[in-house]
């Protein structure tokens, strides 16, 4: 069988969000589609080129140059990444699908404006119209609640492949990270600020910064002034984050605006804890999750905790007394959270009506044992513990005969209380 040709079609040449939706969207349907990629010549050659994918370069963003590489490839459906790739491919539409898939909600889509015209002025020769979070149809002038060609489906993250990138090499732990370009929207500043904020609390903290982009000479000349340079250490662009990633305490997404968030769904993925400003995709990633968002940089300061390991021999219903001595726990006070790495899993059971609540036998590194409660995204535990461990042992840890299952937490503790006796426990917030 013939297969249908698919062109990704992308203004931007570098490496990014939008640009790794649409390698993995190549990737993945290779054997039921002929995919191609068209954008700007510029660094994301060498990507497509590691993924094997066909590449048309472009001289620059033009209406020519579209209709050549219409013209050379004959496409049966164009794949339009954000509004400039939509917009062009629909002006020049003829006989190919056109998909636009937007991933990002800037300021200029929720009021009338030139480039929300155009949008809308082509937006009826859209075939389909693909949203990477419901809040670029709430937020945007040009779309109808009623538009039946409108999906949203967020963004796709191989798990399988974050998990195993992310043990092709070691790095030092921080205590937080910055993975993001260095631009206005990314907001970069804000973590440097947050940073600084630490640091004048009187406490010893390491931070460090993956990306690059336009404002990496002003974030450097502003880290010198705030003379935090020695303690924000700067790596560059790195294909591949997702080391710095698991081994971070804490991921700082400080943007102003985002479509969707897929550096917090790779976090995720990897069990690391994420504070985030409460834009766009982020709300719904986050849904039910709301100490994970902050409104301010302000917020975020607030609610920036370095974690303090403390073994499972301490929880101890006295210490719980005296942590409620601390409530009521908001704003200005955050509630405290440990921590504790190199935890076994000894057993696990799931528990309520939904099936949205995990009991687990958790062992410290010291062999302290304690009853463990997760509440939040028990499917996707789960699912990240059988991507990393196997599918035996995860059937082993539910059946009771856990043991091989390490992971690191963060937790509160709390008391179990039962047919009127109490029991220690900890709730996790975070795992990896």
């Amino acid at each position: 069988m013939v297969k249908k040709r698919v062109l990704h079609l992308l203004k931007t040449n570098s490496f990014s969000g939008a640009e790794n939706v649409a390698i993995t969207i190549c990737r993945n349907l290779s054997d039921q589609y002929e995919c191609a990629y068209a954008s700007p010549r510029g660094e994301i050659s060498k990507w497509l080129e590691k993924e094997h994918i066909t590449y048309y370069p472009m001289e620059k963003f033009s209406t020519h140059e579209f209709k050549r590489i219409i013209k050379e490839f004959e496409p049966d459906i164009v794949h339009a990444h954000d509004f400039s790739a939509s917009v062009i491919a629909a002006m020049h539409k003829k006989d190919f699908y056109l998909i636009s898939h937007l991933h990002c909600n800037p300021p200029w889509i929720k009021k009338a404006g030139l480039k929300s015209i155009i949008y809308w002025l082509n937006k009826r020769k859209m075939d389909q119209i693909l949203l990477v979070s419901s809040s670029i149809q709430k937020e945007a002038v040009f779309f109808s609640k009623r538009e039946k060609r409108i999906h949203v489906i967020g963004n796709p993250v191989d798990e399988k492949q974050i998990l195993k990138k992310a043990q092709e090499y070691t790095v030092n732990a921080c205590d937080l990270l910055y993975v993001g370009r260095f631009t206005e929207v990314k907001n970069p500043k804000c973590f440097i600020n947050i940073v600084k904020g630490m640091e004048e609390k009187g406490g010893k903290i390491s931070a460090a910064m993956i990306g690059n982009g336009d404002l990496y000479e002003e974030c450097k000349s502003y880290m010198e002034n705030l003379q935090i340079s020695a303690t924000i250490a700067y790596e560059g662009f790195q294909e591949n984050p997702y080391p710095y990633m698991k081994e971070a305490k804490i991921l700082l997404i400080t943007s102003k605006w985002e479509g969707y968030g897929l550096v917090a769904r790779e976090a995720i993925t990897l069990g690391t804890p994420v504070l985030a400003m409460d834009v766009g995709g982020l709300h719904e990633i986050f849904k039910g999750m709301p100490e994970a968002l902050c409104k301010s940089e302000e917020e975020m300061k607030e609610k920036v905790t370095i974690d303090m390991e403390m073994p499972f021999l301490c929880v101890t219903e006295e210490l719980v007394k005296e942590l409620e001595l601390l409530e009521p726990f908001g704003k200005g006070n955050t509630k405290p959270i440990f921590a504790a790495r190199g935890v076994t899993l000894l057993g696990a059971r799931i528990l309520g009506k939904n099936r949205n609540v995990l009991k687990i036998k958790a062992q410290d590194a010291n062999g302290s044992v304690i009853e463990a409660m997760l509440f939040q995204n028990v499917e996707g535990f789960l699912k990240n513990m059988e991507e990393t461990y196997g599918r035996m042992e995860v059937d082993a840890l539910l059946q009771g005969r856990g043991g091989h299952i390490k992971i690191a937490v963060t937790y509160y503790p709390d008391i179990n209380e039962y047919m009127g006796k109490r029991t220690p426990q900890i709730v996790i917030t975070h795992y990896r």
